[in-house]
Order: structure tokens, then C-alpha cells, then sequence
């Protein structure tokens, strides 16, 4: 949770964002990206070019997050991008959904780099 003053508490992180990469198959890559003012603390994902599958939010509303999962798999970078950047949740500047989408976009930079 994150009040007003943006004071943090909970499950909140202020500490810097981290990609963390494994390579799971010739083309696939596995991406971690641990999130900012969410519940949800990390969320783990494979990246084939532009093309994002196996998404997995670790914390966060269960039911949701695994409907988003499963709606957006196999979506382009740009599409998720389009549909979820901006998207917030109560008073928080950010969302699960809005994460995701910087998660793909910083991994998708990091690959072309």
C-alpha cells in the first residue's frame, strides 16, 4: 500500500528495478522484472523477439493477474504496451498491468540493445 505523502509500506519497494535473464531455449528468453508500488513482487515472463508468452505475477490478486496472463499471451511488445502502460490501481501511480508493460518494453530494449 502507498499513501499520499509516498510514504511506503507493505509489500511497496523502492530499491531499483533489476532484469534478471536466463536462457531457457535457442530463441526464448526468460525475463524477471521486479515491480514498483504494487502487491505483486516480481513478474516473470519469456520473450521470443517481440512476442511475449509464459507470463507469471508472484503476490498480487491471483484471479486477476492470471486472467491478464492468459488474455495477453503471445501479444506483441507494442500491443501489451498499447492496451496496459498508464493503467493504475487505487491511488497508487501504477498497476500490475502498467508493470508488465515496462517489464516487456525494458526486456524487449535489453535484447535489441
Amino acid at each position: 500500500p502507498h499513501d499520499d505523502a509516498g510514504k511506503t509500506h507493505g509489500g511497496d519497494r523502492k530499491d531499483p528495478l533489476i532484469i534478471v535473464k536466463r536462457k531457457t531455449k535457442e530463441v526464448d528468453m526468460e525475463h524477471n522484472y521486479k515491480t514498483q508500488f504494487t502487491c505483486a513482487q516480481d513478474i516473470t515472463f519469456d520473450l521470443d523477439g517481440d512476442k511475449v508468452t509464459n507470463i507469471r505475477f508472484n503476490g498480487g490478486c491471483n484471479g486477476n493477474l492470471k486472467a491478464i496472463s492468459k488474455l495477453v499471451d503471445g501479444w506483441r511488445v507494442y500491443k501489451i504496451e498499447s492496451m496496459l502502460a498508464g493503467n493504475t490501481c487505487g491511488r497508487r501511480p501504477t498497476s500490475c498491468a502498467d508493470q508488465l508493460a515496462k517489464a516487456v518494453r525494458k526486456a524487449y530494449e535489453e535484447e535489441n540493445a
